[in-house]
């Protein structure tokens, strides 16, 4: 079937700043219109992600925060909570991992912008929605006694953060207000403006949750939520869920939230909460599917999103006697876990964000087009599920989706759309397509490289690049994918076997052949990369240059450093593109011929590591002990116990006292116990509980109560030290 998306009828917002918003000192300036956000002048794409300080040790902090700038993050939010910083009347608690003064500065020298979330009423999970109890008594209004409270508290948490607001120099950029405040007088988000600014937390942008009740005049900012997990439902939901339709910002908030608070064509469109997954409780249990995250994000790029904000990208645990009736882990099953664990997401998320940085301004260029015969309902899967988000010419990505969680999908084999404009129609491709079930993709449309012009493609944009002053497009090519690329300029394939046809109107398709290629495509020039290379590339600059950096059995954590994570005794492979004029120091050799056009490959063997795995010595009882000592992981980044049991939960005890637990999920367990011992050096315990039948949402696995086995993983760093070559 041949859909249709007349550039005609592309949403249109202005690009004139809102005047209530945005800053400028020296050497940085912000601002923000309906259409998106810009920093200095030049289209931003923000994205975020939510870390906890105060539910991560602080030793921990720089190298988790490098994690999140790895995955293409630039800035990062953290709920404040109250009651962590003043549980009682004037006890203050501002150091150690409560300390915010010095989370902001480390995200600063990460090279990372802050969003901080003060409430006063947060929610996220903590006891009272992180109010203290003496602060209840009239809270969430404009009660002279709470304001009064809620001034003495903000008061001081300004006093902490002093010199480091954005005009300041600092890179605190925004501070959300109150959370989900969907009762009550919409007038108290003015007030509470008012009374933050007066406290010294003045910042660029404020914000408000999507349900949050606020006057129009208040200078604030809506930003949407999306979660395709759910926690608080049975078995994290059963239920098809919006986020997967490209439905309009009036239709997934009246879906989610019963009704739209706000005039969603006054502010930009942007998140604060995408879901990454979900906190568990009780006997509710899911196990978060990567794909199904991500593609409520892509989901949310295509229907006009200018900023993406997620929550967690790093998962916490919550402090003893703070998280009400939720589980003391906070892990979420976040892309970066409660340990610093990087699951699959994160690769995931690296890849669009990529994409999103290298064309911002083509993304900001474009408005939404959508199907005019749309069919929004989760649960109708009559109609290909596709968006456009084009210019005047015609020009941007054709967004594609066919995952909806809990819905089974159709495998549809006709697959293609007209993009139609004053001059012409062009078909896309130009031959229907398949796309299988829980496939969704973004595809490029007449994308200029250099001054040629890719006509459309189904390959999906990684990033853009110069390459020997060539302008060049990374593409990737999904596995389900031909892989085909049109255009009329003149093409030359340099490098890859690759099947060229021509059409009737004289324009140039190529069909990609098993591997990776490149062309160069009139002044131009493409590289196509297979869907794992897709997964394992990093872009980033170094050594004068933009390169994307191919990792393989290794993930690069820190890209300023040049940092990976590795196990020992293995084979560090590293293709970077280009590959002239940098190489490594150190024990790197040349490792052959990459397989990535223009690449130079490197090849390190990872040192060993003299650490023993913790010797678990049973005792009855589904219980286990072992002894660490502060030495114990000496030499190694991250150790890694990944515990495989059949249980309730899982949690383990230093003096009888959890410190960690995990509600069993469908994966094991996975600690660091490098972690662990900066904390809790001597004797630990590993307790199993045995298995409740009544837990929803997972399968009980086979075989009886207990530690199936306990595996030991260490993780050491490895560098890249740059040299002329």
């Amino acid at each position: 079937m041949t859909y249709r998306l007349d550039v005609a009828d592309r949403e249109q917002r202005s690009s004139a700043p809102l005047p209530w918003a945005g800053d400028t000192r020296d050497g940085m300036s912000l601002s923000v219109s309906r259409r998106g956000w810009r920093r200095d002048g030049r289209p931003w794409f923000p994205l975020s992600g939510e870390y906890h300080y105060a539910r991560s040790p602080r030793h921990r902090w720089r190298d988790e925060l490098v994690k999140m700038k790895a995955a293409g993050l630039d800035v990062v939010a953290t709920y404040v909570l109250w009651n962590h910083h003043e549980p009682a009347p004037d006890e203050w608690r501002w150091n150690g991992d409560e300390d915010l003064r010095a989370f902001v500065e480390e995200c600063a020298r990460a090279g990372l912008l802050v969003w901080l979330r003060i409430g006063p009423h947060c929610n996220a999970e903590a006891t009272n929605g992180g109010l203290p109890d003496f602060a209840l008594p009239g809270s969430r209004s404009d009660d002279p006694d709470y304001l009064a409270r809620v001034e003495r508290y903000w008061a001081r948490l300004g006093q902490e953060v002093d010199g480091l607001l954005f005009a300041d120099g600092g890179p605190v950029i925004a501070v959300q207000l109150e959370n989900e405040f969907d009762e009550g007088d919409p007038a108290h988000i003015a007030t509470l403006h008012a009374l933050a600014r007066r406290c010294g937390l003045d910042a660029p942008f404020f914000s408000v949750t999507a349900n949050t009740r606020f006057d129009r005049s208040s200078p604030v900012l809506p930003l949407l939520g999306g979660y395709a997990y759910r926690g608080w439902e049975p078995g994290g939901g059963s239920e098809a869920v919006s986020g997967y339709s490209f439905g309009t910002d009036e239709w997934q908030a009246t879906t989610d939230l019963g009704r739209i608070y706000y005039a969603a064509e006054e502010y930009p469109r942007g998140y604060i909460e995408m879901g990454t997954g979900s906190p568990m409780r009780g006997c509710d249990r899911f196990l978060v599917d990567p794909d199904d995250v991500v593609a409520q994000a892509h989901d949310a790029l295509g229907r006009g999103a200018s900023m993406l904000g997620y929550y967690m990208f790093h998962g916490g645990t919550q402090q003893p006697g703070l998280h009400g009736d939720w589980s003391l882990s906070y892990d979420f099953q976040a892309p970066i876990g409660e340990f610093g664990m990087l699951r699959p997401s994160w690769s995931r998320y690296r890849r669009l964000h990529s994409l999103i940085k290298a064309f911002t301004p083509e993304l900001d260029a474009a408005g939404v087009v959508r199907d005019p015969h749309a069919r929004h309902d989760p649960v109708d899967t009559s109609r290909l599920r596709h968006i456009g988000r084009f210019d005047e010419r015609g020009s941007g990505f054709w967004f594609v989706n066919n995952r909806q969680r809990n819905v089974e999908m159709p495998q549809r084999d006709d697959v293609q759309t007209e993009v139609v404009t004053k001059s012409d129609a062009l078909r896309v491709p130009d031959r229907p397509m398949s796309v299988p079930p829980g496939a969704f993709a973004a595809f490029p449309v007449r994308l200029l490289v250099g001054e040629a012009q890719i006509l459309w493609a189904t390959l999906q944009p990684l990033t853009r690049m110069q390459i020997d002053g060539v302008d060049t497009v990374v593409l990737w090519r999904p596995s389900w994918s031909t892989g085909e690329l049109a255009t009329r300029d003149a093409v030359e394939i340099d490098d890859g076997h690759d099947v060229v046809r021509r059409d009737a109107g004289e324009g140039i398709t190529v069909r990609s052949s098993p591997g990776p290629w490149s062309a160069r495509i009139g002044g131009g020039r493409v590289v196509v990369v297979d869907e794992a290379d897709s997964l394992a590339a990093s872009p980033l600059r170094f050594g004068g240059a933009d390169r994307l950096v191919f990792s393989r059995d290794g993930d690069l954590v820190d890209q300023d450093s040049l940092t990976w994570l590795a196990s020992p005794k293995t084979e560090l492979v590293v293709d970077v593109i280009p590959g002239d004029l940098v190489a490594p120091g150190g024990q790197w050799t040349k490792g052959g011929t990459s397989p990535i056009p223009g690449a130079a490959r490197w090849v390190t063997t990872v040192p060993p590591a003299t650490v023993e795995p913790p010797d678990l010595v049973g005792i009855g009882g589904e219980r286990w002990l072992f002894d660490l000592d502060d030495h114990s992981f000496d030499g190694v980044a991250e150790a890694q116990l990944i515990v495989d049991y059949v249980g309730a939960s899982a949690s383990l005890r230093a003096d009888d006292e959890i410190i960690a637990e995990d509600l069993f999920h469908g994966e094991p367990w996975v600690i660091d116990l490098a972690h662990v011992v900066k904390r809790h050096p001597g004797r630990l315990m590993l307790h199993i509980e045995p298995w409740d039948d009544g837990i929803r949402g997972v399968e009980r696995p086979d075989g009886p109560d207990g530690l199936r086995r306990g595996d030991f993983r260490p993780l050491v760093r490895v560098g890249w030290e740059t040299r002329e070559g």
